[in-house]
């Protein structure tokens, strides 16, 4: 697995927790992002490029878009309500926004809430999962080899 330097790391929790901080206002952006880190917005972008390969602006977005489908499906609130609680300014603009991210529409969050196993799997960033997934493959298919075995086994043994 890929894991960023220490430096990076500490960058990446110090926009974390500002974001976190800012989210719900829809005027925070890259720009405010970089003045509160006390760096250009261009050196942001880069340090953003050489940590998780997106903008600053593209990553506030998905952080949004994360906690959006968090309060999706652990609250009773309505998609203008979270709308507003994550910092996006309209509805069908944060609609939009959320079915190009998941592949599905606020309405559907509770639903499809299973398919976001891979972010409770300890902080792992998006570029983690593929060797992840090759490790889990590899381990389904020696269960299913066994199981083929211990079948052939006892067909063998009764037969």
């Amino acid at each position: 697995m890929t894991k960023l330097s220490p430096t990076k790391q500490e960058f990446l929790n110090k926009v974390k927790s500002i974001i976190e901080e800012h989210y719900t206002n829809e005027q925070f952006d890259a720009s405010e992002l970089a003045v509160k880190i006390g760096i250009s917005r261009s050196k942001l972008n880069r340090r953003f490029k050489e940590s998780v390969q997106m903008s600053a602006r593209k990553y506030i977005c998905r952080q949004r878009l994360i906690k959006a489908r968090q309060l999706l499906e652990d609250s009773n609130l309505t998609i203008p309500e979270i709308t507003r609680k994550v910092g996006f300014g309209s509805p069908v603009y944060f609609s939009k926004k959320f079915k190009k991210h998941f592949g599905y529409p606020p309405s559907k969050a509770k639903e499809n809430a299973h398919l976001h196993w891979e972010e409770h799997v300890h902080h792992l960033e998006k570029k983690d999962l593929p060797p992840l997934i090759r490790v889990l493959i590899a381990i389904i298919l020696l269960i299913l080899v066994g199981l083929i075995v211990v079948s052939l086994l006892q067909t063998n043994i009764s037969g």
